[in-house]
């Protein structure tokens, strides 16, 4: 499975985040909790999809589609 970075880097050095903050703010209202940060989400991601009941599960979807990534 491909690797998705925190960050995306433009040729100059510069950074920006790879979660956007719609996504922050989705989660945040999902989970009622205004703590949660976009290092919490990326290592929520990271571990969903290496869960192997999730792999197996939507093993078919992944080989032909970006993963869809459950609350």
């Amino acid at each position: 499975m491909p690797g998705l970075p925190l960050y995306i880097y433009a040729k100059d050095g510069t950074h920006q985040d790879n979660i956007t903050d719609w996504a922050l703010k989705k989660f945040r209202q999902h989970y009622q909790n205004d703590s949660i940060e976009k290092l919490d989400i990326f290592h929520y991601v990271y571990a969903v999809l290496h869960n192997p009941a999730y792999r197996q599960k939507f093993a078919l979807n992944l080989k032909q589609e970006f993963p869809r990534i459950p609350f």
